[in-house]
C-alpha cells in the first residue's frame, strides 16, 4: 500500500509540477518589478520542462546504469546477491527523480542569478573549478545511495547544466545589449 502511495505522490508531483512551479513563481512575481516579472512567464514553463526533463532522465537513463552497477557490485565485488525489496526500489527511484529534478533548476537559478545583477558572467566563469568542487560535494550528498557511481551520474548533467545557464545569460546580455544599441 505505501508503495502505491509513493508511486501516486511522485506522480502527482510530476503531473502537476507546471501549476506547483507556477504557484511558486507567482509567489516570487509578487515581490518583483513590473520588469522583472515578464522574465516569470519564461521561466515557469522553462521551469516545470526541466524538472520533468531531469526526472525522465534519471528515470530512463541513470536509474538503469544505477542498478546494474549496484547488482554487479554486490555480486562480483561483495560476494553477496542484492536483495532489493520493491519499497527500498521504490524509495531510491522517487528520491532520485526528485533530485535530478531539483538538480535540472540549475540554468534557471543561474539565468535568475545574473539578470538580477546578484553575480556576473565573468564571475561565474572564473569561479568554475569552484563551483564543480561545491557540485560534487551536494551531488554527494543529494544521492542517497553513497556512491561514485550515482554521484557521476548527477555531478555531470548538474555541471552541464551550470554551463548551460552562463550560456543562456550571455545570449540575453548580447540580446538585451543589441536592444540598447538599436534605441540609440
Amino acid at each position: 500500500f505505501m508503495s502505491y502511495m509513493k508511486i501516486s505522490f511522485i506522480a502527482g508531483l510530476i503531473l502537476t509540477s507546471p501549476w506547483v512551479f507556477y504557484q511558486l513563481w507567482m509567489f516570487v512575481a509578487a515581490g518583483l518589478y513590473p520588469q522583472e516579472r515578464r522574465y516569470v512567464h519564461i521561466a515557469i514553463p522553462f521551469s516545470a520542462g526541466m524538472f520533468v526533463l531531469g526526472a525522465l532522465f534519471f528515470l530512463f537513463l541513470a536509474a538503469p546504469m544505477a542498478f546494474n552497477f549496484f547488482l554487479s557490485f554486490g555480486a562480483n565485488v561483495v560476494g553477496v546477491a542484492s536483495n532489493w525489496t520493491l519499497q527500498q526500489y521504490i524509495s531510491f527511484v522517487t528520491i532520485m527523480m526528485l533530485v535530478f529534478g531539483l538538480a535540472f533548476q540549475t540554468p534557471i537559478a543561474v539565468f535568475i542569478l545574473v539578470r538580477t545583477g546578484l553575480v556576473s558572467i565573468v564571475t561565474l566563469r572564473n569561479v568554475r573549478k569552484y563551483v564543480l568542487l561545491g557540485m560534487a560535494f551536494v551531488s554527494a550528498v543529494a544521492t542517497p545511495s553513497g556512491d561514485i557511481y550515482s554521484l557521476i551520474l548527477l555531478l555531470i548533467p548538474l555541471y552541464g547544466l551550470y554551463e548551460l545557464g552562463i550560456l543562456l545569460s550571455g545570449l540575453a546580455d548580447k540580446k538585451a545589449r543589441q536592444k540598447e544599441q538599436a534605441a540609440a
